[in-house]
């Protein structure tokens, strides 16, 4: 196993085992995803599009919208905490 790979298992394990949600599941360089946003909120991002190439780079920036109301969690329902 090459460095490169050990870092990319190391990383990959830790999201894994932290259970962390990655938000970009589109192609940010041709046709790979290059780019990550990791939470342990799967409802803090949402409305997340590629953009425009940034620059004269060959990668697209991403938008994204944060969820500005945290979410609690009563008896199993999820809740934004301006509501409880």
């Amino acid at each position: 196993m090459s460095g490169n790979d050990c870092i990319n298992h190391e990383f990959l394990k830790f999201v894994v085992e932290s259970g962390l949600h990655q938000f970009v599941d589109i192609a940010t360089r041709g046709n790979n995803v290059l780019d990550v946003i990791h939470s342990d909120d799967p409802l803090l991002i949402h409305s997340l599009i590629s953009a425009l190439l940034l620059g004269r780079s060959d990668h697209v920036m991403i938008e994204f919208t944060v969820n500005q109301c945290p979410q609690v969690t009563f008896s199993g329902n999820s809740q934004c905490i301006s509501q409880v």
